[in-house]
């Protein structure tokens, strides 16, 4: 039983390079569409991981407003994965979401910092 979830933990199912904040000009922070402020964890032409204390529906459709360098630009997407990420006493419950953009971003990120 271990070998198989070690095997599963160890493949990536990335379809694209993630970028993460503070490496290149990329927004840490962003806020969901008419919702609050998120962390950016990382981001790819194709999707963005957030942090928040807002719990999101998987399969469900959500926004992500981005601050980027020609000011902030909202983009429709798709909730991918929701989960229960941290749990503090005095803040709270913590969720990560994995989010889809409805078409890939048309951003350079050639310059480095990914992952």
């Amino acid at each position: 039983m271990a070998s198989a979830l070690t095997g599963r933990a160890s493949q990536d199912r990335r379809g694209a390079t993630r970028f993460v904040p503070g490496a290149r000009a990329l927004p840490g922070r962003a806020r969901l569409k008419h919702g609050p402020e998120v962390a950016v964890v990382d981001l790819s032409t194709t999707g963005v991981l957030i942090e928040g204390r807002c719990r999101l529906r998987p399969g469900g459709a959500a926004g992500i407003c981005l601050d980027l360098a020609n000011g902030e630009e909202t983009f429709p997407c798709r909730v991918v994965r929701c989960h229960v990420f941290a749990v503090n006493g005095r803040e709270g419950v913590c969720y990560r979401a994995a989010l889809a953009f409805e078409r890939p971003l048309a951003l350079n990120f050639d310059a480095g910092g990914g992952e």
